[in-house]
């Protein structure tokens, strides 16, 4: 297996590389990209390679695919390009776990076996496009107001033009708004141009993913293993958070941390030890899988 990809394969983060094994792949959230998943990559050493798929959207000049189906179908073909045939091993992150359960869903129904597929902290129930409570550019400029003032591109008290650009914001549809307020930034503050333009892409793909309606269905033949976050509250629902209605093998384990810091520092070496015994288990059925 070569780690090697060209410029069209640009989504696939590789995480940690162990020739020959069999890979397994992360699915991230709302926010698209597998930055998040570096240190869990360290951990993985000596163990199997670990690839990301960052989502379509998060790369400069792409339109998020506002389709759960879609993206699924998508993350399939780049990992068919790692690894031709199953079985497949997947992990999804909370958003991205809804797509890793339409993928798995996708691979079953074309004859594709997993290993298992791992989800991290998220519930399996219908999602609605939210009745935000508010129109849409003020929803799009909450969020970007969270990434504008984390990384320092733009402070509060806000400037006077903040509010002509805003008002300008309320007549585009979601597609341009974006775009619209990135150049804005960029002529007002040129210094933060470069910044303003890539962090306007993953608050543009956080818009589509959070407003995406998707009702699961069907059945999956897999296991599932359900990493439920220590401190997260699920608001009292069971203990397989929807995921028995539509698996019927299902297993759960509470793992330290909460729902935005499984990531984090310890809590990387609980969940490793847990993925590492599914891969060991898995190891034992299977013959060993020797990748492209």
């Amino acid at each position: 297996m070569s780690k090697t990809f060209s410029r069209k394969d640009r989504h696939i983060r590789v995480l940690n590389f162990e020739p020959g094994s069999r890979p397994c792949f992360i699915i991230p959230g709302t926010g698209g990209k597998c930055h998040s998943f570096r240190l869990l990559g360290r951990v993985f050493r000596n163990t199997c390679s670990l690839y990301g798929l960052d989502m379509i959207g998060t790369c400069k000049g792409e339109a998020p695919i506002a389709d759960i189906p879609a993206i699924a179908a998508q993350n399939i073909a780049w990992i068919k390009m790692i690894q031709p045939e199953g079985p497949y091993r997947l992990i999804g992150h909370s958003f991205g776990a809804y797509i890793l359960f339409e993928m798995v869903r996708q691979l079953e129904a074309a004859g594709d076996m997993l290993d298992f597929a791992i989800i991290l902290d998220q519930a399996l129930e219908e999602v609605s496009n939210p009745p935000l409570g508010c129109s849409q550019a003020d929803f799009m400029m909450f969020l970007a107001q969270g990434y504008f003032e984390s990384f320092k591109i733009i402070a509060q008290p806000y400037p006077d033009w903040v509010l002509t650009m805003k008002a300008h914001i309320d007549t585009l549809p979601p597609a341009q708004m974006m775009p619209y307020v990135a150049a804005y930034i960029g002529r007002m503050i040129p210094a933060v141009a470069g910044k303003a333009e890539y962090f306007s892409r993953l608050i543009n793909l956080r818009f589509y993913n959070d407003t995406i309606a998707y009702r699961p269905s069907g059945r999956l033949q897999s296991p599932v293993v359900l990493l439920r976050a220590a401190k997260n509250n699920w608001q009292d629902m069971e203990e397989t958070l929807g995921w028995s209605n539509f698996a019927d093998h299902v297993t759960v384990k509470t793992v330290p941390g909460n729902h935005y810091n499984l990531m984090k520092g310890r809590n990387v070496i609980e969940i490793a030890r847990d993925i590492k015994h599914r891969i060991a288990e898995s190891e034992k059925h299977k013959h060993y899988f020797s990748a492209v």
